[in-house]
C-alpha cells in the first residue's frame, strides 16, 4: 500500500469518528478541527488527487457533520408571523406595501415547509426560523407574480458565483435569487437570506479546502458593524431600501464568499473587504462585467489545488 493511500484511509477513519462525535455533542469546535486535519494532510500530501473515491467519502462525512448545525444561526434570523391570519394590501405608505408582500410570500413559504399532508401545522408558534436553502428561486418568482398582480414594478435579481453564470464556479450551483421592487424608491427583497447564516456552513476554516464548498456570505456580513446592520435589516424585515451603502454591503458579502484559499495566498489580503463600487455591482448585475475579470477564475469558486 502506498503512503498516500494509507494516509487517506487513516484520514477516512478519523473523519468518520469525528462525524459520529459531532452528531452526539453538537460541538462546533470539533467541526473546525475536522476541517483542520483535512486541510493539513492535503497540503502535505496532495491527497485530493490521489484517491478520489476515498476523498469524496471524507467530503461526505464533513458535509453531513455540518448538517448537525442546520438549526443554529450566526445571527437571530427568526421572524414573527401568524400563518393563520391574512393581510390586505394597504398603499398608504411604501412600508405597508412591502410588509404586505413579505407577509404573503413568507406565509406561502411557511405553508410549504411546515404544513403536513392533512393541512395541520407542524409548528404552532408564531415565531419562525425555517431553513430556506433551495427556496430562493420559488420565493423570488412568487414575489414577482404577486407584484405583477398588483401592478407593482418588480425585477428578478439573479446572482451567480463570480457574477458569471457561464463560468459555473461551483459546477452550476451556488446561485441565488432575490428581487428589486420599485415604488417611489427602490427596495431589495430577499426572503431566503437566512440560508447564508447557518452555523455549519459559515466557518472560515472552509476556506482552503480543495473541491469543497466555500464559507457562506453570512460570516462576512458580521465582520463589520455596517454590513451586520444591513444583514439584520434584511433578515428581520425581509427588505431594505436601496442606497449605495446598503446595496454594496449586500453584494460584498457574496463577493467575498466566492473567494477561495488561493485568493488569500496570492493577495495576502485578509481584510475581507472589496474595492468594488455600486457602479461595479450594477455592471455585474447587468452582465456587462464580472468578478472573474478582476480577480481571476482560479481564485474563485471551488479550489482545485493547494499553493500557487
Amino acid at each position: 500500500m502506498n503512503y498516500s493511500l494509507k494516509k487517506m484511509l487513516d484520514l477516512r477513519d478519523l473523519m468518520k469518528l469525528y462525524s459520529i462525535v459531532i452528531k452526539e455533542t453538537q460541538d462546533i469546535k470539533l467541526l473546525k478541527e475536522m476541517y483542520g486535519f483535512f486541510k493539513e494532510l492535503n497540503m502535505k500530501h496532495g491527497l485530493a488527487s490521489s484517491v478520489n473515491d476515498i476523498y469524496n467519502l471524507i467530503v461526505k462525512y464533513m458535509l453531513n457533520s455540518e448538517k448537525v448545525f442546520n438549526n443554529k444561526q450566526l445571527l437571530d434570523t427568526s421572524f414573527t408571523l401568524d400563518i393563520k391570519k391574512d393581510m390586505e394590501l394597504n398603499t398608504d405608505s411604501e412600508e405597508q406595501v412591502l410588509e404586505y408582500i413579505v407577509f404573503q410570500i413568507r406565509k406561502k413559504l411557511l405553508k410549504t415547509i411546515y404544513w403536513n399532508s392533512i393541512g395541520a401545522l407542524l409548528n404552532e408558534s408564531n415565531t419562525w426560523n425555517p431553513s430556506l436553502v433551495n427556496y430562493c428561486y420559488n420565493a423570488s418568482i412568487n414575489v414577482k407574480e404577486l407584484c405583477n398582480k398588483h401592478k407593482i414594478k418588480c425585477y428578478l435579481l439573479e446572482i451567480h458565483p463570480g457574477y458569471c453564470k457561464k463560468a459555473k464556479l461551483f459546477k452550476g450551483n451556488g446561485f441565488h435569487y432575490a428581487n428589486i421592487i420599485k415604488l417611489k424608491n427602490y427596495y431589495l427583497l430577499d426572503l431566503t437570506y437566512s440560508q447564508f447564516f447557518n452555523l455549519g456552513t459559515t466557518n472560515l476554516e472552509r476556506i482552503g479546502l480543495v473541491n469543497y464548498p466555500l464559507t457562506k456570505a453570512g460570516r462576512f456580513m458580521i465582520m463589520n458593524e455596517d454590513r451586520k446592520k444591513t444583514a439584520l435589516e434584511v433578515l428581520k424585515k425581509g427588505y431594505i431600501k436601496i442606497d449605495d451603502n446598503s446595496l454594496k454591503n449586500y453584494f460584498d458579502g457574496f463577493t467575498i464568499s466566492y473567494r477561495n484559499g488561493l485568493y488569500y495566498e496570492r493577495t495576502k489580503d485578509y481584510s475581507y473587504t472589496t474595492n468594488y463600487t455600486i457602479d461595479d455591482y450594477f455592471n455585474f448585475i447587468m452582465k456587462k462585467d464580472n468578478q472573474i475579470k478582476h480577480e481571476g477564475e482560479d481564485v474563485l469558486g471551488y479550489q482545485k489545488k493547494y499553493h500557487l
